[in-house]
């Protein structure tokens, strides 16, 4: 159990300025790391705590951070500690957090989640403080009998344990001066008395006018009317260089996502080198789409009854996403990246086995800790994604000089894609005959990884603009040639996601002063190629 103590989750937050002192923040994932007290760090970055008014000039915060310890207590099972951590994202992907600051830095945090105002029965509880200050719940007859319900002593025990871990969160909300806290079936209907029902619903409108939250559904999303253009722009938007793979892909997700209940859902495989933007590709897809989607490292996969995840621990994640609505989990977007590491690996052939049955679309027992459920994969929208590195080294072999290889690989069609996965004993023929779009992304060129720095939605160097803006009342200026210099820095086979520790070195030392000085001490910082091969070569003004 020690040992866990040194992993943590947090989720992370998109955060949107609906005015000068009110802040909504939208979970966009969880991550795994570790918390140095102001900075949540993952392998990849390091994101601001959300612990005063500052934190808020970011574009992402992480809060609600938890060990793995903690989650083993909070749900009473310790036999996968990465399945507990999707468990609780699951618990709070349907709330937003609602912030109000205040002119003195003062950070009040409330918990907004959209179901509660849906009067779903008679439970009632109200948390509050006695007269000696101590914590307290109140349940009403509804409640008592809910509890007393219970088939066994072990669930009836788990009720109460629920309102017990109840009394301890509304206690830690004493610092932020919650006096009283109303539900209705465990739902909050009403939080602090300074955020009253009339504020409640004004929050609410606003935040559906201003990040579109589906408030039926439980979920984000990016267009209700979703349309093959549609989808397609809105991966176009992040992920540069493959428009004819996109136009493929979004051709077959859109169709997939609108088949009626008779139709066979047809999945998709995407080859091609680390961070050429797959794993973005079926992102952007799932957020315009506004479908629960969940990301599985194939390789990590265990076969029933070995510890570690299993294909029913991301259904249940997604049936959580989706608000604990079925019919909404079963339409969701299930990526399984990795997947060439399942070829010729013996030890890998139950897992195999079981995703056999998850691949024709059967019908899977899920757990979901207290009780089972049948997850129909049929409708799920199943994309396939890995490098297949011996699919580029066989046809090297077969006569592709070095030149031409990226240009013949660029034009392979999804047949030839599939003979050359085949052919490079990844997978059997009716392995591969259970899917049926085959696209490949090549190495992205000069150019559009220049196009992807100055324009992309998730562009390492633009998030570093508007990082010193907000941080230092800083404005950027560079050009392209800064742009082309940086990018000769960076070697030709890292992918897209890579260039963001090739940036922090370029301004390493400029962040040094500026971290140094009082906001707005400087208003503009001018990058040349100079800067990049001497990063103390810069001009603030």
């Amino acid at each position: 159990m020690s040992e866990s103590k040194t992993i943590s989750y947090a989720i992370k937050y998109r955060v949107h300025k609906l005015s000068d002192n009110e802040f909504v923040l939208i979970p966009e994932e969880l991550e795994e790391g570790l918390s140095d007290g102001v900075s949540f760090c993952t392998n990849d970055v390091n994101i601001p705590i959300l612990r005063n008014k500052n934190s808020l000039t970011h574009r992402y915060v992480a809060y609600n951070i938890k060990y793995t310890e903690d989650l083993e207590k909070i749900y009473d099972y310790d036999e996968n500690t990465d399945f507990l951590g999707q468990v609780f994202y699951g618990d709070n992907e349907n709330s937003v957090l609602y912030c109000k600051t205040s002119d003195d830095g003062d950070l009040k945090i409330y918990d907004v989640n959209f179901d509660r105002y849906k009067n779903n029965g008679p439970r009632h509880a109200i948390y509050q403080y006695d007269k000696n200050g101590e914590p307290m719940v109140t349940l009403n007859r509804e409640a008592i009998d809910y509890i007393i319900s219970g088939k066994d002593k072990d669930e009836i025990k788990r009720r109460l344990e629920f309102y017990k871990k109840e009394i301890s969160k509304f206690s830690e909300n004493e610092k932020d001066g919650v006096v009283r806290i109303d539900t209705i079936n465990d739902k909050i209907t009403l939080m602090d008395e300074r955020l009253g029902k009339k504020e409640m619903d004004s929050l609410i409108n606003e935040v559906q006018k201003n990040v579109n939250i589906n408030l039926n559904n439980n979920i984000a999303i990016g267009n209700p009317n979703v349309s093959f253009i549609g989808l397609r722009d809105a991966i176009k938007k992040n992920v540069f260089g493959h428009d004819k793979e996109i136009n493929i892909i979004a051709k077959r997700l859109y169709r997939n996502h609108i088949a009626g209940p008779n139709r066979k859902i047809k999945s998709v495989l995407i080859i091609g080198p680390t961070g050429t933007g797959k794993t973005e590709t079926v992102k952007s897809a799932a957020r315009y789409l506004g479908v629960p989607y969940v990301r599985v490292n194939t390789s990590d996969l265990v076969p029933t009854g070995i510890v570690g995840p299993k294909i029913g621990d991301y259904l249940l994640e997604l049936y959580l996403q989706s608000g604990k609505k079925k019919e909404i989990a079963e339409k969701s977007l299930f990526f399984l990246d990795e997947y060439e590491k399942l070829g010729n690996l013996d030890v890998k052939s139950q897992v195999k086995a079981s995703l056999l049955t998850f691949n024709e679309g059967e019908k899977i027992m899920v757990s979901n800790l207290t009780s089972n459920m049948i997850f129909d994969t049929s409708r799920l929208n199943r994309v396939y994604g890995g490098v297949f590195e011996k699919v580029e080294e066989l046809y090297r072999k077969i006569g592709y000089e070095s030149g031409d290889v990226e240009e013949k690989k660029q034009q392979l069609t999804g047949p030839e894609i599939k003979k050359a996965i085949i052919k490079a004993k990844y997978f059997s023929a009716e392995d591969m005959g259970r899917i049926r779009t085959f696209v490949r992304f090549g190495h992205l060129d000069k150019e559009t990884r220049v196009d992807i720095l100055k324009n992309a939605g998730g562009s390492d160097l633009l998030d570093t603009i508007l990082g010193f803006k907000q941080d230092f009342g800083v404005d950027i200026e560079v050009n392209d040639d800064f742009i082309y210099s940086f990018l000769e820095t960076v070697p030709e086979n890292e992918g897209i996601r890579d260039m963001g520790a090739y940036l922090d070195i370029v301004f390493d030392k400029v962040e040094d002063i500026l971290c140094e000085v009082p906001k707005s001490t400087y208003k503009k910082l001018v990058l040349t190629k100079d800067t990049v091969d001497n990063n103390s070569n810069f001009k603030l003004y």
